[in-house]
């Protein structure tokens, strides 16, 4: 049980973050130049990148992983507030994420 429970919130982040670069799709259709598509894919992509690098610190260190997920999901939370079908596909995943890691941390399980 030990292992699964450090290995969910690991696999959920990196399903959330291939789940929300899908939609960097989109900058194919709307940009003329390549500098703007550059522009628009690495802001497209920003919360993908900020995930990742919130899963590399929290490998290891568990608890830091979960203060660092419920900080991104109360920002996006403060970035998107009234679109409650955005907090929901976004912050919701990512407070889980947080609690799951916390949950980890306390059972003392930080290897896979």
């Amino acid at each position: 049980m030990g292992k699964n429970l450090i290995r969910l919130p690991r696999i959920l982040a990196i399903v959330l973050a291939l789940f929300l670069a899908v939609f960097a799709l989109d900058i194919w259709e709307e940009h003329a130049t390549m500098l703007a598509r550059a522009e628009a894919l690495f802001i497209h992509l920003l919360p993908s990148i900020l995930i990742v690098i919130a899963l590399l610190v929290s490998w290891k260190k568990p608890r830091l992983g979960a203060i660092i997920f419920t900080f991104l999901a109360a920002l996006y939370v403060f970035n998107e507030w009234g679109h409650w079908q955005a907090i929901g596909l976004v912050a919701a995943p990512l407070m889980i994420i947080g609690m799951l890691f916390w949950v980890a941390s306390m059972k003392g399980t930080t290897q896979a």
